[in-house]
């Protein structure tokens, strides 16, 4: 094994390890046959209280977090050494995005275990991006994604936070209602393991969540606003927009 791959190696033990050992401590000391599930009976030793079990889970659970934080950010500080990563289909088409890492979504949330919770929260940011962001910038979506950080103009910068802002604030409000991240003291936290509310807690959680949506909504009036002011180069104004024939007078467009 060469020694990129063995580095690699090394960052993926470190964060198997324990999470193969969060996985057994919830099953642990359970054995499987034919007969059936049982436990061991042991009288020479102490069982722990579901207190002290719980804890060393989320230990375990922390641990392997931070490591696969620690992994995933290995590989995207080197990507040159490990290509096939880098030129992925999926890490491409992920990266064609107005929020294409964990350091742009941190810009807004404080993020615990930023690049786990930032994969976990893609599925919330496409669905948001491509159905409410991305018609409403029309062509200049792809326009302002096509430049590299030194061809952008202030315009453009200022539109590009308007639009984050609104995809992250949606996102947000879809993920915790998907039960994807939860809203912690700490900042957004990924959930991976089953996560029972009381009735209480899931009205926060949706009060928490219509919050984000109304901020998001808000934030994309801005940008409506804003690209009706500036009408960048793939953007059509609705009072530059020709009528469909038959009509008398020209609608407007609807972003809602």
């Amino acid at each position: 094994m060469s020694d990129k791959l063995e580095s690699l190696a090394e960052h993926i033990r470190a964060a198997a390890a324990p999470l193969a050992m969060w996985y057994h401590s919830q099953i642990g000391g359970v054995t499987t046959d034919d007969s059936g599930m049982y436990k061991h009976k042991q009288t020479d030793r102490w069982n722990l209280s579901d207190s002290e079990q719980k804890k060393l889970e989320n230990a375990y659970l922390s641990d392997g977090l931070d490591q696969l934080d620690y992994l995933i950010d290995f590989l995207e500080r080197n990507l040159d050494d490990y290509p096939e990563y880098r030129d992925s289909h999926a890490r491409k088409e992920e990266t064609y995005s107005l929020v294409p890492s964990a350091a742009v979504l941190g810009s807004v949330h404080k993020l615990i275990y930023k690049r786990v919770t930032f994969d976990a929260m893609r599925e919330a940011l496409r669905f948001h991006e491509t159905g409410r962001i991305q018609p409403v910038m029309q062509d200049y979506y792809d326009n302002l994604l096509g430049k590299s950080e030194d061809e952008l103009d202030e315009s453009d910068k200022e539109l590009r936070t308007l639009a984050r802002r609104a995809l992250i604030y949606m996102a947000t409000a879809r993920a915790m209602l998907t039960r994807t991240v939860k809203l912690t003291a700490a900042g957004i936290e990924v959930i991976v393991s089953q996560y029972t509310v009381t009735e209480a807690e899931n009205k926060r959680i949706e009060a928490s969540a219509k919050q984000y949506e109304q901020s998001g909504e808000s934030e994309l009036a801005a940008l409506v606003k804003e690209l009706n002011k500036l009408a960048p180069e793939g953007y059509i104004p609705p009072a530059a927009r020709p009528a469909p024939v038959g009509d008398d007078e020209p609608r407007g467009f609807a972003f809602f």
